[in-house]
């Protein structure tokens, strides 16, 4: 996987300087490349367990879907997860909350295609966005770190 990063630094009015702000870091991710580890080691200081957060992302957005990886990622759901979508011409964005076997439903598996443009978005507070878009759509899968592991606790999607 080649590693794009971009560091992105808010500032709120009140004088608060760019440095004095916890920074959310883009990863541009592609499955066609080889990692590269300098850029993913930027990210370890703001998480922990990056190994496994690495393969669960590539998991999600580059692995070929299998009913093993499959079982893996369902396994990394949280009890009760978050979904919404929402798709133009809709009234409103639908939410919902599912329990882990409903929710692995809509776990989007991308097997790395080239029709999507993926990104692994690390949050100040550590949690981390994988973020697949195409023309039309974009997904979102969100992950946590909580005792000790990796969990996917949202989903959502949203087309055009």
């Amino acid at each position: 996987m080649k590693l794009i990063l971009v560091l992105v630094a808010a500032a709120s009015a009140g004088g608060v300087k760019a440095h004095d702000v916890p920074r959310e870091i883009t990863i541009a991710w592609d499955c066609g490349d080889p990692l590269t580890p300098f850029a993913w080691q930027s990210v370890k200081p703001s998480v922990p367990d990056t190994d496994a957060v690495y393969r669960l992302a590539n998991a999600i957005l580059c692995a070929s879907k299998t009913d093993e990886l499959v079982g893996d990622v369902t396994r990394q759901l949280e009890d009760v997860v978050s979904h919404s979508s929402y798709g133009t011409g809709d009234a409103a964005e639908e939410f919902r909350i599912l329990r882990k076997a409903r929710a692995a439903e809509y776990v989007h598996y991308f097997e790395g295609s080239s029709e999507w443009t993926y990104e692994v978005v690390v949050r100040p507070d550590g949690e981390i966005e994988l973020v697949a878009s195409n023309e039309a759509c974009v997904d979102v899968t969100n992950l946590r770190h909580r005792n000790g592991q990796w969990w996917i606790y949202e989903v959502g999607d949203a087309c055009d």
